[in-house]
């Protein structure tokens, strides 16, 4: 934006005060002003006041860029003028300057491509007017201080005109479109598909008719969601819809029209009864529903959305919206007797059964169960005849039973009466006499022959058995017998049948497995030991074969000389190389690897010297007696 200082304005105006004030054309860079056009689409209200703000852009073709960026300006009530020194934009004659205008001005719409709008809340005058946006676009060239805008309303306008308006005390629209951004350099527009419910405004009061109004962005109005919601003086509300569905244009108005119908649906449960009243009324008329109660129903009530709304069979309501209701009925289902026995079976020697009964029945609505009902009739018990067993209240008493054979008795549980009788049956049984047999706990026994193992390991026999006590009427008969399960707990101790074998020891270690019989949860076990393996273990460590070596002479210069050596471990048959390394030496002789190499001799006498090597682990020593020839000077004659 360009900034102009204090001290060029106040120049500025003074040089202007010496020229004529009727001409409106420039020659140098003057602020501009903004005028309406008569042909303009204006405001909510029909025309600008002073007060009102608008945002501009100013597009410099020429330099590519823009002198103006949001600048507010305000009407005088003439015209537009900057709101102040550092938001004026500067224009020359033939300048080719565009401008982009918007309305109500918004300090925070930074890019033209990109002014978003928010129609809120319009129950009231000033949530109306600031609902309304307008654009303007300027693109000739600059021929005065003084542009004229065409302003166009980008938002649509819906009108509802409100049936019986003096019941009427406000209106809203439910689900609503009400945010749009807008690209001002190319037109085009973007709605939110956020939507949201809207208070609308009471444009006009006249005649005993009252219309609504809203603005928002242009956007599809269907008689499915859209729905008017109509607040009443007396407390009670309608949702209206339309007769159809509306496309809104921007910049039109368009009138949504009421149906003046509304239906009233019954969702019937004919087993329970015949209802009337459904169909269509007129909006604010009665209307009357009633319901005839079928033979074993019990009417609950008029239900909707699954909120009971009334009681009585006749219900009557003034019609304000469409309406579904459910009528719901009350049944019960057959009497479930339900016998549990105490002591049953009664045992040989005698003695007694107690009988519990209990009823219960659905609760259904509809026919369908929501409930239990245990609050029946007291159960009456009977028993048929049979020697031995008695019947007293709900307790059956039994003789002793002589006899081999189980006896047994029926009791039959009764509730209700007439045509809902129910009855049930129930069996009361004594035992046979008969002896008693009676055990004793399983005893296992176990053992190995051998048991103790050397470390190249071996085989052996299991003797395994399992017996208990057999016990009639508590004395003592006979002993049963049975064949234990037998297992190792270790790999390497196996068992296969009657038979185990122990692998050979490859570890330093004793040790020690458990072979365990076991049978219906007893068991016992018998230990298998076995010594450690003793590992063998010998060393080489030699050169040519042998524990000492002589080099021989080895001449007066540097010598290298590769020794033969073998340095190794055996462990129980597994040879593997280790290491050596030189015990002393002569300072003139080295090992590098197994390569011996000797210096130069420098003196004319022969020297000798001894290097021994030790092997690691298990210090053994080899020994290279290294001999070397002195130096032979050569006198040559001149």
């Amino acid at each position: 934006m360009k900034q102009i200082y204090y001290l060029s304005i106040c120049l500025f105006l003074a040089l202007m005060s010496c020229q004529d004030d009727s001409s409106t054309e420039i020659i140098e860079s003057q602020p501009v002003t903004f005028t309406v056009g008569s042909d303009s689409r204006i405001t909510q209200e029909g025309t600008f006041v002073k007060g009102n703000s608008i945002g501009v852009f100013a597009y410099d073709s020429s330099k590519k860029n823009f002198t103006g960026k949001n600048a507010k300006y305000i009407y005088d009530g003439t015209v537009f003028n900057a709101a102040s020194l550092s938001e004026a934009i500067y224009v020359a004659q033939g300048a080719d300057i565009d401008f982009y205008v918007y309305s109500p001005y918004d300090p925070s719409c930074t890019d033209p491509q990109n002014i978003t709008h928010v129609a809120g809340d319009q129950s009231t005058t000033e949530g109306w007017i600031k609902a309304d946006f307008m654009t303007a676009t300027y693109t000739d060239p600059i021929k005065s201080s003084v542009v004229n805008l065409n302003f166009s309303h980008r938002f649509s306008t819906l009108q509802v005109k409100a049936d019986k308006s003096d019941e009427v005390l406000s209106a809203s629209i439910e689900n609503v479109k009400s945010t749009a951004s807008f690209n001002l350099l190319t037109g085009g527009c973007q709605t939110s598909d956020v939507t949201s419910n809207l208070g609308m405004y009471l444009y006009k009061n006249e005649g005993g008719m009252k219309f609504y109004r809203i603005t928002i962005p242009a956007q599809s109005i269907t008689n499915t969601s859209n729905f008017i919601l109509q607040q009443n003086i007396d407390g009670t509300s309608a949702k209206l819809k339309g007769t159809e569905n509306l496309i809104l244009e921007p910049g039109k108005i368009h009138n949504l029209y009421i149906s003046s119908k509304r239906r009233i649906s019954i969702q019937d449960y004919l087993p329970g009864g015949t209802t009337k009243g459904s169909g269509e009324y007129t909006l604010g008329s009665s209307c009357n529903l009633s319901t005839s109660v079928n033979k074993g129903y019990e009417f609950l009530g008029w239900y909707e959305n699954d909120l009971l709304v009334n009681t009585n069979k006749n219900f009557a309501f003034k019609v304000v919206n469409d309406r579904t209701f459910n009528v719901k009925y009350r049944s019960y289902g057959p009497w479930n007797i339900k016998l549990e026995t105490v002591g049953n079976p009664i045992p040989a020697s005698g003695g007694s059964a107690i009988i519990k009964a209990s009823v219960s029945r659905d609760i259904l609505i509809n026919g369908q169960p929501v409930d239990k009902d245990n609050n029946g009739s007291n159960v009456i018990l009977s028993m048929e005849q049979k020697e031995g067993f008695t019947l007293s209240g709900n307790t059956v008493t039994a003789t002793e039973n002589k006899s081999e054979a189980n006896r047994e008795v029926k009791v039959t549980a009764t509730v209700g009466q007439g045509e809902s009788i129910v009855s049930k049956a129930i069996t009361i049984t004594q035992s046979a006499h008969q002896v008693v047999t009676t055990y004793g706990e399983w005893q296992i026994s176990i053992s190995a022959n051998p048991t103790n193992f050397g470390e190249s390991g071996g085989s052996g026999m299991i003797t395994a058995s399992a017996k208990r006590s057999v016990m009639y009427d508590g004395i003592h008969d006979h002993y049963e017998e049975q064949t234990p399960s037998v297992a190792s707990n270790a790999e390497w101790c196996s068992v296969s049948g009657s038979n185990f074998t122990v692998k050979s020891n490859p570890s330093t270690s004793d040790r020690t497995a458990y072979i365990t019989a076991s049978y219906e949860g007893k068991s016992s076990r018998v230990a298998i030991t076995q010594s450690a393996h003793v590992q063998v273990i010998s060393y080489v460590f030699t050169i040519d074969g042998t524990s000492a070596v002589n080099t021989g002479y080895l001449t007066y210069k540097y010598n290298e000389r590769n020794l033969n050596i073998m340095s190794t471990k055996t462990v129980d048959n597994n040879t593997r190389e280790i290491g050596y390394e030189v015990k002393s030496k002569p300072d003139w002789c080295g090992l590098n690897g197994s390569v011996l190499t000797v210096e130069e001799n420098t003196s004319s006498k022969p020297r000798k010297g001894q290097m021994i090597l030790r092997q690691l682990e298990s210090n053994k020593e080899v020994v290279v007696n290294i001999l070397q020839k002195g130096k032979v000077n050569i006198d040559v004659g001149s």
